[in-house]
């Protein structure tokens, strides 16, 4: 029998059925749709028992969340992650957390940490790094030991700078004696950058001697490692020391010639911290305020004022060192015109410092109308009146015959200088 003679009539399409049977069909051998229709930089890898998926830098996503500038849009693209299946790739996690670490949300970084599968030094030197910088060192040390050591991860060249950066800061030269000891264990002792660190932070801690036997081992040394030990020398009162290995240097820069001119200055000697000033090829903003501060420790008002005068431009630490000059030489006239000429500079802001020296001099000329502007000035910048600037405050009001200094103010204070046993 045919097949044509099989078909009845209820089993027979119609041509309009039969129409919409293969429109219906027809989009079957159609790939599914991609997410990416551009994206090349996905593919996979067939093992021997499993698809393993290969990302790269290039991916949509990943070009996104580079490009976040919040975390309200970090949340947005890490949603996408998760959705895609990408969330547990080493890369987008790595840059998931580099990311949150630029958006200075360290914690919610830590936690994209503990959620990775394979942690490694660059990530924890992310994190660490963050913590330095936004000033909580402490932070940084716990994460090292908690997560980095207590999780075996091994460390980089990049990873001890950072730590030891850190217990400078928070001033514990044993713990960083402990981190020497495992850059001797771990062999990372011949690393340049490792060895930079090591010397700074013995330098800091005033132990020359220390930092000397580091930069002395060191078969490759550059000009930070030069300038690192005469910093430590310096601060360590070895100037004669310093300058030996000061005129050894073949190349200098402003800094190398900034420290020893500082540790001239630090011991009174202005004779040869001018001649070094005289012989700088490129001075900077700090030369010049060595140079008042030397003079301004001398007492000579005349040298400090030329040097001042002679500035290609001043900051607020200039200003600062001949109001406080003034001040001390009991020139109270000459402090309050300098203060004046200040107030013209519109990219100098005066500070706590500033108005110590100002309020003085308004105590003993019995400037009522500038000791009042300066009190003004500080409430409409928020300025906390510390135990200093607290008790500068009350004392130009009471030499000026008058304690009409409002009433919150005057109780703040009070309880501060309460607060440090002065009443």
């Amino acid at each position: 029998m045919s097949i044509a003679r099989k078909l009845t009539p209820n089993t027979r399409f119609s041509s309009l059925s039969l129409d919409k049977f293969i429109k219906s069909r027809k989009h079957l051998s159609k790939p599914t749709p991609k997410l990416w229709p551009h994206d090349v930089q996905r593919r996979i890898l067939i093992t021997d028992d499993q698809k393993v998926d290969v990302l790269t830098l290039a991916h949509p996503i990943l070009r996104r969340l580079e490009s976040s500038n919040s975390i309200r849009e970090f949340n947005q693209v890490h949603a996408q992650l998760v959705v895609t299946c990408l969330s547990q790739h080493s890369l987008a996690t790595s840059q998931a957390v580099k990311k949150l670490c630029s958006l200075g949300e360290v914690a919610h970084a830590v936690m994209f940490f503990k959620c990775t599968q394979e942690p490694d030094a660059f990530l924890c030197n992310t994190i660490i790094r963050t913590y330095v910088n936004m000033g909580d060192a402490c932070g940084a040390m716990r994460f090292n030991y908690e997560e980095m050591v207590g999780n075996d991860i091994s460390p980089n060249h990049y990873t001890f700078p950072i730590v030891v950066k850190g217990f400078v800061v928070i001033g514990s030269l044993a713990e960083g004696e402990k981190v020497h000891g495992r850059v001797l264990k771990l062999g990372f002792e011949s690393d340049l950058f490792v060895r930079n660190a090591l010397i700074h932070m013995y330098s800091a801690f005033q132990k020359a001697r220390s930092a000397r036997l580091v930069f002395d081992a060191g078969t490759v040394l550059d000009l930070v490692s030069w300038n690192s030990m005469i910093y430590g020398h310096v601060k360590n009162g070895e100037i004669d020391v310093a300058r030996e290995l000061f005129d050894e240097m073949t190349e200098r820069d402003v800094f190398s010639w900034n420290s020893m001119i500082v540790g001239y200055v630090a011991q009174g000697d202005m004779g040869k911290a001018r001649w070094l000033f005289d012989r700088m090829p490129v001075r900077d903003i700090v030369s010049w305020n060595c140079m008042i501060d030397g003079c301004a420790r001398m007492g000579n008002v005349p040298e400090a004022r030329g040097f001042f005068d002679s500035m290609p431009f001043q900051n607020v630490v200039s200003w600062n060192t001949l109001l406080a000059l003034y001040v001390r030489v009991k020139g109270y006239t000459e402090c309050l015109s300098l203060f004046d000429s200040m107030l013209q500079e519109e990219e100098i802001e005066p500070n706590g410092a500033t108005f110590m020296s100002v309020l003085t001099a308004c105590a003993n000329t019995g400037d009522l109308t500038t000791g009042h502007l300066v009190y003004s000035y500080m409430k409409n910048n928020s300025i906390e009146a510390n135990i200093l600037l607290s008790t500068a405050l009350l004392t130009m009001y009471a030499k000026c015959g008058t304690m009409d200094l409002p009433g919150k103010c005057l109780i703040r204070c009070l309880i501060e200088m309460l607060s440090h046993g002065m009443l």
